[in-house]
């Protein structure tokens, strides 16, 4: 037989006969190409997007107070907890985008105008 040794250390029969190179279908080491299948997250995304969100929903002043207080505790809390831990690299990353998180759910819940007594503050917003 005509084997070829290749650079890298692997050895092929004759290249024109594998299957490897052959079919459109095999990728180089000999697994089936898989194509994605957008279909189904596309009619996923349709369904998401049919169902009423969480952040169109009408909220109440009192609601609206509440979930705040409830991210300010939330954030003291973590805060608290982050004195307590060993620093490192991957601690930091955490420290970052906990309390951004924190910002981005806070943003949200202020932008939302009350809808019995909306603040001054969400009025501006």
């Amino acid at each position: 037989k005509n084997n070829k040794k290749k650079p890298d250390g692997f050895i092929f029969e004759d290249e024109e006969k594998d299957p490897v190179y052959t079919d459109p279908n095999i990728d180089f080491f000999g697994s089936e190409k898989l194509e994605p299948d957008f279909q189904s997250g596309l009619a996923f995304e349709a369904e998401l997007n049919a169902e009423n969100c969480l952040w169109d929903q009408p909220i109440t002043y009192e609601l609206q107070v509440e979930l705040m207080i409830c991210l300010r505790r939330l954030s003291e809390h973590f805060a608290a907890a982050a004195f307590s831990v060993q620093q490192s690299r991957s601690w930091d990353a955490v420290c970052i985008l906990v309390p951004g998180a924190i910002c981005a759910i806070g943003d949200s819940i202020m932008r939302r105008r009350a809808i019995d007594v909306p603040s001054e503050v969400c009025s501006h917003l």
